[in-house]
């Protein structure tokens, strides 16, 4: 594992780079450009907002994410000043997405074609953007998975044993020693591996799972865009694939950040489940919504022959009747 790439040096201290934070880094700036890079697709308008919404995403996002972390998680943060050491982690993706969404939302209450034009291609930035999330994770070691069982192949086994390391910072760091990896501490700890071992138990590595079903969501996504039928549907369906994968996923996990809060449920599987029972809602009133406006050039569904065929059909059933009436 590399859970730490460089340490820069600064007036203020060694600031160390962690893969996570790295990843997470490249994360943004692909999202960024891929909205960017949409956008010149669509009129002025969409190209002078969509920098804009993406801003407001990144910052809302940002806050959300601290903010639902302190709610689930308060005795981690002993004063106030602790919630400023942003450094130190401390965030949930479901936070970030709902203060996002919330946010740029009202942004666009008065263009609300605009707001899923870029929520659509926002969203699929989203899940492209956690395949190299996952990978820093997986560097860094946390979140990590219940442990394996002993028939499970060698190579999952070894994706999944994490070693110890003892990270020296350089002089004024916030945390000048670090002992880790987080599943070897954890094992160390509280499940009575010797504090000798060089690595920890075989665990579920939650963190590649989550980047292959997202790089596979993304995927399929792309491939079938051109059939989306209305705005806002492309944003539904890549919300609703992260929703599944984190409800199913985090019921591996192990890490004592998992935050549970309802049963075996923690808040991001709490707030996937109640994504998906309000999903079909949620795509009946898009649907609803969409005849407001049109899809953007080149997003336009595709009506294939045998639709055009139960189309001509409907309209001479209905002449039919008319008829005989």
């Amino acid at each position: 594992m590399f859970p730490l790439l460089t340490q820069i040096p600064t007036p203020w201290g060694w600031i160390p780079i962690y893969a996570s934070g790295a990843s997470l880094g490249i994360a943004l700036l692909f999202g960024w450009y891929f909205i960017q890079h949409q956008a010149w697709a669509r009129e002025a308008e969409a190209r002078a907002l969509f920098p804009l919404l993406s801003a407001l995403a990144l910052l809302s996002g940002f806050v959300g994410a601290r903010l639902l972390y302190l709610l689930v998680n308060p005795r981690d943060f002993g004063n106030a000043a602790a919630l400023l050491r942003f450094r130190q982690g401390g965030y949930y993706a479901a936070g970030a997405l709902i203060a996002a969404l919330w946010v740029t939302r009202r942004f666009c209450r008065k263009t609300p074609q605009l707001w899923f034009a870029w929520v659509d291609r926002a969203s699929l930035a989203f899940l492209c953007g956690l395949v190299p999330c996952g990978l820093g994770l997986w560097l860094y070691g946390s979140p990590f998975g219940s442990r394996l069982s002993p028939s499970a192949p060698s190579w999952l086994a070894s994706l999944g044993t994490f070693p110890r390391w003892h990270l020296v910072l350089g002089p004024g760091s916030f945390a000048p020693h670090l002992l880790g990896a987080p599943a070897w501490r954890y094992h160390v700890e509280q499940k009575g591996l010797s504090p000798e071992a060089l690595v920890s138990f075989p665990v579920h590595p939650v963190t590649l799972y989550e980047a292959a079903f997202a790089a596979l969501a993304a995927a399929l996504l792309l491939r079938l865009r051109k059939s989306m039928r209305f705005p806002g549907e492309m944003a539904f369906w890549a919300l609703s694939a992260y929703a599944l994968g984190r409800l199913a996923l985090d019921f591996l996990r192990e890490d004592p950040e998992r935050g549970l809060v309802l049963g075996a449920l923690d808040i991001s599987q709490l707030l996937a489940l109640l994504w998906l029972l309000a999903a079909y809602w949620i795509f009946r009133r898009i649907r609803a919504q969409s005849s407001l406006f049109a899809l953007p050039e080149g997003d336009a569904a595709e009506i294939s022959p045998s639709q055009g065929a139960l189309d001509e059909s409907s309209r001479m059933s209905g002449s039919s009747l008319g008829t005989e009436k």
